[in-house]
């Protein structure tokens, strides 16, 4: 668990720049996000997406650490994130030797 920090004018366009004063914007496009989560077929089951301002905070189980860091940076990888906070839960990695 934790924040990551990302450049909020770089990468996917998601949200339509229309919809950015819309009242309902922070809504869909966390909606649009667990679309895009999902798409990518990771090892998460049942992410679940919100966003307040320029975070999002994503929530779910994930099966490794690899998926969880995969999570955050398609999510974070997004125009209008800034910041994506993970409350995921994952398997801890082995120790190594």
């Amino acid at each position: 668990m934790g924040i990551f920090n990302f450049f909020k004018e770089i990468g996917k366009k998601l949200a339509d720049q229309g919809q950015a004063n819309a009242a309902n914007a922070p809504q869909a496009l966390a909606q649009k996000l667990e679309q895009e989560l999902a798409k990518m077929g990771l090892g998460i089951d049942a992410p679940k997406v919100r966003v307040e301002g320029d975070k999002a905070i994503i929530e779910g189980n994930a099966r490794s650490q690899a998926d969880v860091e995969k999570a955050v940076l398609a999510v974070g990888n997004t125009q209008g994130i800034a910041q994506v906070e993970t409350r995921m839960n994952a398997p801890a990695a082995p120790a190594s030797k």
